[in-house]
């Protein structure tokens, strides 16, 4: 899978959060489109968080989460399935796999409160007979190691165990990836 070469490295996004409302104008619209759902992919979606989450855009951080999640399409939208982008810039690849591993840890949260996917709820009865299965990374994502010099994209965000902050990524906050 190529990544798009018109794609801006953390920093950029981060020092020029108007790039990503340029780069983003009119997604909620484009979501309404059955064509573009059709179209859209697990990846782009992923790419799009990265530049949520570089640029400090929580709210759309947590919209575009959402979107993943009760996307119509799940069999497709398996975070499990997203391919390896093989992104060249060292940075963002780091900072790609960390919010695969994150969409991992809210969607089992999620899985775990009975919120399926298809935005039904199953009860605490129900999730005792037939508790849900697990969502696991793709082993690309756990395959990227963490990079050699600290990246920070914000300083006034609490440091706790991440897979942002196990990546030597620090300042993320992943919070509004855990909305119902």
């Amino acid at each position: 899978m190529q990544v798009p070469k018109s794609q801006l490295t953390p920093l950029e996004l981060k020092n020029h959060p108007t790039a990503v409302l340029q780069r983003q104008d009119g997604i909620f619209q484009l979501r309404c489109i059955p064509l573009f759902r059709l179209r859209d992919t697990p990846l782009r979606s992923v790419y799009r968080l990265y530049e949520y989450m570089c640029a400090g855009f929580h709210t759309q951080v947590q919209y575009e989460t959402e979107y993943f999640y009760f996307h119509p399409d799940s069999a497709r939208w398996s975070v499990e399935e997203i391919p390896d982008p093989e992104d060249s810039h060292q940075q963002r690849y780091a900072f790609v796999a960390s919010i695969v591993e994150a969409l991992v840890a809210a969607f089992n949260w999620r899985l775990c409160l009975g919120l399926q996917r298809d935005r039904s709820r199953l009860s605490f009865g129900e999730m005792e007979l037939h508790p849900p299965r697990r969502i696991r990374s793709p082993e690309w994502a756990v395959a990227v190691p963490p990079l050699p010099e600290p990246l920070i994209i914000a300083d006034n965000v609490d440091r706790h165990k991440t897979p942002f902050e196990a990546r030597n990524i620090m300042g993320v906050n992943n919070g509004h990836m855990y909305s119902i």
